[in-house]
């Protein structure tokens, strides 16, 4: 209902503006004043005014004042993309260096064995009561008797000498030593570990016979090279 009173309102004022202008233009003609322009005037005034009023906004305005009062929202950030969690280094496990295992000496293993000291002549005597019996050996090699042109598998010598047990410058008291260990000559300090398992009957280089005592030893050590 407004806009119609307003569309109305507007169609008064341009025609009470177009007939101010003519009275106004036929007053100037004339030299005659007449109340009528200014009363047209007025009305043009005033229709334009309450037009203004009634009539709605043009859509050609209405954006602009729209935009005009809208507050404008801010620009949304996108959310930071997480990067990858770093993975953490395995911490490197210890370097357990070995510790070289010590090779026990010859008492500590004649110790360990229950070894005693050779009785030489006890064994002469008496064989069979000292067979199996575990004695510490210490000597010169008088004689190689057997030894192998090649060693084992593992490395060792079967070998067979005359050991001489006896005091410095005696070369009485010999035994017959097969072993296993290092390659040995004559002339050679070693020692043992050893088994009695008898007599040993031989035949000397001269064509005599002699008796002596039979050991076995697993292990025989060079203590001084000759």
């Amino acid at each position: 209902m407004a806009e119609v009173i307003g569309g109305v309102l507007a169609i008064i004022a341009v025609f009470a503006f177009l007939a101010c202008m003519v009275t106004l233009i036929l007053a100037l003609i004339r030299k005659v004043r007449y109340l009528y322009p200014a009363t047209l005037f007025g009305v043009t005034v005033v229709s334009f005014v309450m037009a203004g009023v009634l009539l709605p906004p043009s859509e050609e305005d209405a954006p602009i004042e729209m935009a005009a009062s809208l507050t404008p929202l801010p620009t949304p950030t996108a959310a930071p993309t997480p990067g990858p969690s770093p993975t953490p280094s395995p911490t490197p496990a210890p370097t357990v260096t070995p510790v070289p295992t010590q090779t026990p000496t010859l008492n500590e293993l004649g110790n360990s064995m229950g070894a005693v000291q050779l009785q030489y002549d006890a064994i002469l005597r008496d064989p069979e009561q000292h067979e199996n019996t575990v004695v510490m050996l210490f000597g010169e090699v008088f004689q190689v008797v057997y030894a192998p042109d090649e060693p084992n598998v593992y490395g060792e010598w079967g070998q067979t000498a005359l050991i001489d047990v006896g005091s410095s410058g005696r070369i009485t008291r010999l035994v017959w030593l097969n072993f296993t260990g290092p390659r040995v000559l004559e002339g050679d300090r070693i020692g043992a570990v050893a088994e009695v398992r008898g007599i040993e009957n031989y035949e000397t280089q001269l064509g005599g016979k002699n008796s002596v005592p039979q050991l076995y030893a697993p292990e025989v050590r060079v203590t001084v090279p000759r």
